[in-house]
This record gives C-alpha cells, structure tokens and sequence, in this order.
C-alpha cells in the first residue's frame, strides 16, 4: 500500500513519537487544496478578465464570465468536502488521527469497532470507515483503498477476537453495533433469532439471516463485520464460538 504522507515526523516531535510506538505508516490520507485552490484561482482571474474585455472583444467576455462562475462553484463545491475530511496515518501497531491542530494516536487494542462503509458515486465506489474507540470517540478515515481496509479489519480482527470468544464463552453478550450475538441467539431490538432457527448467515450489501422456515431477517451498518461473519459460520457449523 502506497500513499501520499505529506506530515513531516521530523517538525513534530509528537507525531515522532507516535510513529515509534505504532511503525511506520503504511497508507493514509491528507486533503488536497493544492489542486482545487489552484482551479479557483484559474476560475477568478477568467471572471476577472471578462468584464475587461467588455468594449475590446465582447464575445469572448460573453464567454468567459460563466466559464469564471461555473470554475468557482465547481471549485468551492470540491474543496467544502476536503475541510470536512480528517488527515490519518494506518500504522502497523494502530492508527494516527490526525484532527485540527491535534494529534491523536492509538494502538489496535483500543479499537471497540469498526464499520466499513461504501459510497456509489459516479464514477466508481469509494471505501471509508469509522473507526470507534473503547473511551467512545469516532474518527472516520475517507478514500480508503481496498488493501488499507483489508489491513485494517485485519489487525482490528486479530485484536478482538480473542477478548469477544472470551466474553461468548463466558455466557456473555457481544455488540457489533446495533445487532447483539449472544450464546443462544441473535439479538435486535425486540427482534430475537435463536441459533437453531437460523440456516445460515451471509453478507451481501447488508447481513442476511436465513431461517430454516424460508424467512429471512435483515440488518444493517453491523460492526466488525468480518469477525461477525466468522463467529456466526462457526456457530452455525460447529455449535461453538471460534474465529
């Protein structure tokens, strides 16, 4: 995985020090105004020249000046979300946020879930996550590629499941997000599915529960989707908890 890491550990101790404890980063994400600020500047300068060409060439004026307009909202409209969108680092041992004027690094171990989300766009789909801290805090980490996503849900799995079979087999219930999986059964809201009522369960744009009575159950946004996945094929399979 490559990325363009333009944060510079050796003008701030802080993020020295984060890149010590948790490795080298391995892919992240910064906004990039230089492209868009460089279109809006463009845009200004034809709006700009439009009005002055007015009495010496009209109809280039007349061409110019919603070129210029049309240049700047297209240029505002990409740069409003690269204001909203938080700078990160994807270490080996964790992540690096990287919010306004702060630096926030965590280990894997204190990672509480993780759900991966997709977004259809025009052109092709793109991959972004919310990552979720045991003290509660979210960070989402936009334009990921599909090898960062896979190391991270692979760290964040290895990290938890051992401590979730430990809380399974010790009868105790285990969230991943809205859904609960609990010794004897699925759990949403009021809903509950026993696990001998289910056939199978797989995942295709959403969870899906099969039942041996042909009704199915669905569910949504589910966290730590792929160890989901694989507790619930290995209860299905096996009659106990494994990962």
């Amino acid at each position: 995985m490559t990325s363009s890491l333009t944060a510079d550990p050796a003008r701030d101790p802080e993020l020295a020090r984060c890149f010590v404890e948790l490795g080298d980063p391995v892919a992240g994400y910064s906004p990039n105004f230089r492209s868009r600020l460089l279109l809006l500047a463009i845009a200004a300068l034809v709006l700009l020249l439009g009005p002055a060409l007015v009495q010496r060439i009209p109809w280039l004026a007349v061409v110019l000046l919603p070129l210029g307009i049309l240049g700047i909202v297209v240029s505002i409209a990409a740069i409003k979300p690269e204001l909203r969108s938080m700078p990160y680092r994807i270490c080996p041992g964790g992540i690096v946020a990287l919010p306004w004027r702060r630096i926030e690094c965590f280990p894997w171990r204190d990672v509480a879930a993780l759900q991966i989300l997709r977004t259809t766009g025009t052109m092709r789909a793109a991959l972004s996550a919310i990552v979720t801290r045991k003290d509660g805090r979210k960070f989402e980490l936009k334009r990921l590629s599909p090898e960062a996503v896979g190391f991270v849900q692979e760290h964040i799995f290895r990290e938890m499941a051992p401590r979730v079979l430990d809380e399974l087999n010790r009868g105790l219930p285990v969230r991943f997000g809205d859904l609960e999986m609990r010794p004897d059964a699925l759990v949403h809201k009021r809903e509950r599915i026993l696990w001998e009522e289910i056939e199978k369960v797989e995942f295709s744009h959403r969870v899906v529960v099969h039942k041996h009575d042909g009704t199915r159950a669905y569910f949504f946004d589910v966290a730590n989707l792929d160890l989901f996945l694989a507790l619930a094929h290995a209860r299905l399979t096996t009659g106990r908890f494994e990962a």
